[in-house]
């Protein structure tokens, strides 16, 4: 949750086609894309889709003022990810075959992939799935999109999401080549490239340096 929790640093990008956009009129796309959570019924793993700013973990339809604040549209991608370790999945079917073949059974694929099937759906109701959260901040007078995350869940899977609800693509540029448009100088681009992520909060007090001592101690 970067974005709620101070986060110093967020990737920019330009939208293409530059446009200012009623969100009413993309409410309909919005809520088709929202995030829907994994049930043990389902075979997929992986869940990703928007959700509210301030209540993320609701799943309910998104709303003007759940998005809208201002000139701002604030969005959060939120991605629910369940692992079970490939050697649990194996041991489980394993002892699962060997009761069937007890049982005089053969054991076809067709079997075989019904017990793993079903292993895997008692297994996902025993696992919590791993949960990210990536804040997108679209200003409506600038037409610049700051996306709080990092990662091919900001780069690649948050883009592909937005041009398919906004009908819009999203471009990335690094904070150097966002400074080329401002018409520094050569050796004022040369350090700006140099420069970090970009800052948020100017105004954020540095964590003290820990400094140990010979004896280990701080």
């Amino acid at each position: 949750m970067p974005l709620v929790t101070g986060s110093l640093t967020y990737l920019t990008f330009d939208v293409s086609p530059s446009k200012t956009i009623d969100i009413r009129t993309h409410l309909t796309a919005l809520n088709h894309y929202r995030f829907k959570g994994i049930t043990p019924q389902d075979r997929q793993m992986q869940s990703i889709g928007w959700a509210k700013v301030e209540s993320r973990m609701a799943e309910d339809e998104l709303l003007v003022h759940d998005v809208e604040f201002g000139p701002y549209l604030v969005l959060v991608l939120r991605e629910d990810k369940v692992t079970i370790p490939a050697n649990i999945v194996t041991h489980e079917v394993n002892l699962r075959l060997d009761q069937h073949r007890e049982a005089g059974e053969y054991i076809s694929r067709k079997l075989k992939k019904s017990v793993t099937e079903l292993v895997v759906a008692e297994l996902k109701t025993q696992v919590l799935p791993k949960q990210r959260f990536i804040e997108l901040v679209w200003d409506q007078t600038t037409g610049l999109v700051r996306v709080f995350g990092r990662g091919p869940l900001a780069t690649e899977a948050l883009p592909t999401l937005f041009e398919r609800t906004f009908k819009s693509k999203l471009h990335h540029k690094s904070f150097g080549q966002r400074v080329e448009d401002y018409g520094f100088s050569k050796k004022a681009l040369a350090i700006l490239k140099e420069s970090g992520p970009t800052t948020l909060f100017h105004h954020a007090t540095p964590k003290r340096d820990v400094v140990k001592n010979e004896g280990g101690s701080t």
